[in-house]
């Protein structure tokens, strides 16, 4: 019991101290990541739902706002040959593309990766294959493996999508339904 009042009175005495200390400035740098990576994980979100959502949901399942049953059960009364599709760009918009850029860039060189090491790794049918493009399989022989310093530095994915790095572009891939989802084209610098 002395302890736990010694605590309290530590923190009591704290306190205050605590209570001065100025709010930190969000740098600009840190404000226009935190936008891209919500931005890129509200499309995420977005795809995740018009691709999973397949039967309706009972009402008395959750705890939802009013009218979010009533249109996730019409997303999956939908066919989905009528659902929107993914293109280019969906995921990876402009501002996506250069914050994670700048991420692997960074990664790059917190990991120590040689570009040109990951450039031999690849192997000849990669290095030659046809261009990824959203909404169908992987081209043959590229990007059959996940890249863990990738992983590192994105934003996690739900699962069943993975990113792929396909010579210098990074893939959105989604396992399950085994196309690709999104393309960062040119993601990976050469040095």
């Amino acid at each position: 019991m002395p302890r736990l009042l010694t605590f309290a009175a530590v923190l009591a005495l704290a306190a205050p101290a605590f209570a001065t200390i100025p709010p930190r400035a969000v740098a600009a740098q840190e404000l226009r990541e935190y936008k891209a990576v919500s931005t890129f994980a509200k499309a995420v979100d977005q795809y995740v739902l018009m691709r999973r959502i397949t039967e309706p949901l009972p009402p008395e399942t959750m705890c939802l706002p009013d009218g979010t049953i009533a249109k996730v059960n019409d997303l999956a009364a939908t066919p989905f040959d009528a659902r929107p599709v993914p293109h280019e760009g969906d995921m990876f918009s402009p501002d996506v593309a250069d914050v994670f850029r700048d991420r692997i860039v960074r990664a790059i060189r917190q990991f120590e990766v040689n570009v040109w090491d990951l450039v031999s790794d690849m192997n000849e049918e990669e290095s030659v294959a046809p261009p990824a493009v959203v909404g169908e399989p992987l081209p043959w022989g590229a990007g059959d493996g996940v890249v863990r310093w990738l992983n590192a530095v994105l934003p996690q994915l739900p699962e069943g999508l993975e990113y792929r790095l396909v010579g210098r572009d990074l893939l959105l891939f989604d396992t399950q339904a085994k196309v690709v989802v999104d393309v960062l084209r040119v993601a990976a610098p050469v040095f």
